[in-house]
């Protein structure tokens, strides 16, 4: 009995098998399921499909352990376009933060599908510390040449362990300021996070970046975290060592399986004795001034060695802590503009071809220096009632010390000194005609004043001043009427006059006032009228013009419809316009209908028309109305209407890889997304997802 129930089970496991292949027509699975690798070592994971359904487009996510494992690059494989159809990936990325890979591919310009058995996508990854990582996929959406989801798709996931290798921790030679005296020793730790391995390390000297092979010690015996040291095979005895000699200690650790790491420590240098501090820092003159040269005298060190001693200077200003000579073995320095009352300080060190002793300083103040006199000007030249008298620098003064300087002004009005006046300018209303000026200027640096410079002007005759009257625009039949005026600082009597008047143009010389009624017949531009003034020696003009026009009023559009100026409609809509105007002048109106320019009809209401599925008026088109009087007088409105095929994203009239992109750019985005983009919905189902990618592909073809 127990015989023949196995034998049924067995019948039965295999009919529920054979069912549960009838209906997986479709496998995605990691290949290889099972990876090892190294922290730091690189591999690459591909993601298959096996299926016999007819496959247009997929949008699969590989999710990985981001402690573990980095994604370092993703590519398309082969099985979308293994019969040489063109592909378009809209997500092709990889994010480290979350642990994630994302692909995202359509087919298009083609209406079929592929089946069998390829790579969806490839997935390079590097081992970023030692652990296991599942490696599972999760299916967004697989799609068939019918634009519908692909039913009952298998997932097998797959794995990664990461092994970690020992690592030298640090390595520190000791002691760490020796003299030739002194033993080395180099101490170091290991670890492994590994507790079964075995550690080992070999020790190696350089001396003077050369390899020291005299005392290299190998296999020592190395406890994960403890501190580890040469014995005196691996010791540098003082007999090896020199003064300057530069020792580098290298440590390389491995374990059971050979994995290696190594690491050098910092390096150290056989020390000799330093020179003493000098005793005394002289500093000459001992009054100094920019421009002059500052010389240092050092003495008193003494060296134990008995190696030869060189001084070196360095030369530093206090008050803006810059360093003006760096050290040298130049016991001069030229004082700078910069060093103008300045702290100037001198350090000096003795040098015995090694190291350096400690520092003696000396300081020392610079001495002010007076500006020199400028050279001044009066201007203008020949200044007249009405002018302000200004003294100007000619020459500026100048300042060894580049001091700011300060300019001081006195004038003087007919040998007396002014003493409310102390700016570079006087002005006119303090002066009159035949008066003699004198304008005294010295520099000062807050410190020091320059010696006096002096210029002299006397005060002339002004021309009167006519005030601007600007040209003048008149309608026929209207009166145009102003007045002119004029000044003069002088007081002078003045008299006023014009040349060149219109027919029938009056100008009153005692009011000063000009009028003037053009008739219906003087419509025109009525130029070179001059009006003048005169003071009896000087005059003053203006030369005007007169515009006078013709009115005709234009019609008036008092209503229109649509109200709305731009509207959107597809091919085969058709839009009424109608509106209703009146002329202020009772003329006669006439009407013409455009489109982009072109007259299409001259009745006062019109019906645009569009043709479907034609192309031919697809595109942004201007209506205009435009209503004209007898007299030439027009008034117009506009509207623009957008006509659109369907599945132009971007409104240029075909469907080419512009939209495609536009639709990849948006994909996965809904309203509200910063990405989001309605035109790229094609189902309006407010969302862009794998149906709108693969619509486009599936209309790539469409142009007009």
């Amino acid at each position: 009995m127990g015989k023949k129930f196995f034998i049924i089970s067995v019948l039965l496991l295999s009919f529920l098998f054979q069912i549960a292949f009838a209906q997986a027509l479709t496998n995605v699975f990691v290949n290889p399921t099972s990876t090892v690798t190294n922290k730091g070592g690189n591999f690459t994971i591909n993601v298959n499909i096996d299926t016999t359904e007819s496959v247009f487009g997929a949008d699969i996510v590989l999710y990985f352990n981001k402690t573990i494992l980095s994604a370092t690059g993703i590519s398309e494989g082969n099985f979308l376009k293994k019969d040489g159809a063109t592909t378009f990936c809209t997500v092709l990325t990889i994010d480290n933060i979350s642990g994630k890979v994302s692909f995202a591919c359509t087919r298009f310009n083609t209406q079929t599908g592929v089946t069998g058995t390829g790579t969806l996508f490839s997935v390079n990854f590097t081992g970023i510390k030692g652990g296991y990582s599942n490696l599972s996929l999760k299916n967004e959406g697989i799609m068939d040449s019918s634009i519908e989801f692909i039913p009952n798709v298998i997932l097998t996931n797959g794995s990664v362990s990461s092994l970690t290798p020992p690592s030298v921790q640090s390595v520190t030679i000791t002691p760490t300021n020796p003299n030739t005296d002194d033993t080395l020793d180099c101490g170091f730790v290991v670890t492994d996070p590994d507790p079964t391995d075995t550690l080992k390390a070999n020790v190696t000297w350089f001396k003077n970046g050369i390899e020291w092979y005299n005392d290299d010690e190998n296999n020592i015996d190395v406890t994960s975290g403890v501190l580890a040291q040469t014995s005196s095979v691996g010791d540098i005895e003082p007999s090896d060592t020199a003064k300057n000699d530069n020792w580098v200690c290298q440590v390389i650790a491995y374990d059971s399986l050979g994995t290696r790491t190594s690491l050098n420590s910092s390096s150290v240098t056989i020390l000799n004795s330093a020179p003493t501090t000098p005793t005394s820092l002289a500093l000459s003159p001992s009054i100094i001034y920019v421009g002059n040269t500052l010389t240092a005298t050092a003495s008193g060190s003494t060296d134990a060695d008995n190696d030869a001693l060189t001084y070196y200077y360095e030369f530093y200003n206090v008050n803006d802590s810059t360093i003006k000579k760096a050290y040298s073995t130049s016991n001069t320095y030229s004082i700078q503009v910069s060093d103008a009352h300045n702290l100037i300080r001198v350090r000096t060190k003795a040098y015995d071809g090694t190291v350096y002793s400690g520092e003696k300083e000396s300081t020392i103040i610079i001495s002010n220096s007076a500006p020199t006199t400028p050279i001044i000007s009066i201007t203008p030249v020949n200044p007249k009632t009405t002018d302000n008298l200004v003294c100007n620098i000619a020459t500026q003064s100048t300042d060894a010390d580049n001091d700011v300087l300060n300019y001081n002004y006195a004038w003087y009005k007919n040998g007396v000194l002014q003493s409310s006046l102390t700016t570079n300018t006087v002005s006119s209303t303090y002066t009159a005609k035949n008066e003699m000026w004198r304008c005294n200027v010295t520099a000062s640096d807050g410190t020091s004043t320059s010696a006096q410079a002096t210029a002299n002007t006397t005060i002339i005759n002004s021309a009167p001043l006519l005030a601007s009257i600007g040209n003048k625009s008149v309608i026929e039949t209207n009166l145009l009427t102003f007045t002119i005026s004029a000044t003069d600082a002088d007081s002078d009597a003045l008299t006023y006059s014009v040349a060149n008047l219109p027919s029938g143009a009056t100008f009153d010389s005692g009011t000063k006032t000009f009028s003037w009624t053009p008739t219906y017949d003087q419509n025109g531009i009525y130029s070179n009228i001059i009006f003048t003034v005169s003071d009896s020696n000087i005059v003053d003009n203006e030369t005007i013009t007169i515009t006078v026009t013709n009115y005709n009023r234009v019609p008036i559009i008092d209503t229109y419809s649509p109200l709305n100026t731009t509207m959107k409609i597809f091919e085969g809509s058709n839009i009424s316009f109608s509106h209703t105007s009146h002329d202020p002048d009772n003329d006669i109106l006439s009407y013409k209908w455009l489109v982009n320019l072109i007259v299409k009809a001259t009745t006062s209401s019109w019906m645009y028309q569009t043709t479907a599925n034609a192309c031919t008026d697809i595109g942004v088109r201007n209506i205009t109305l435009v209503v004209s009087d007898t007299n030439n007088g027009d008034a117009s409105h506009s509207w623009n209407v957008i006509v659109r095929m369907k599945g132009d994203v971007n409104y240029d009239n075909k469907v080419d890889i512009i939209d495609l992109s536009s639709v990849g750019y948006s994909y996965g985005t809904q309203p509200g997304d910063d990405n989001w983009n309605a035109s790229a919905d094609f189902n309006y189902d407010d969302k862009i997802n794998i149906v709108d990618l693969v619509t486009t592909g599936y209309n790539y073809w469409r142009t007009c």
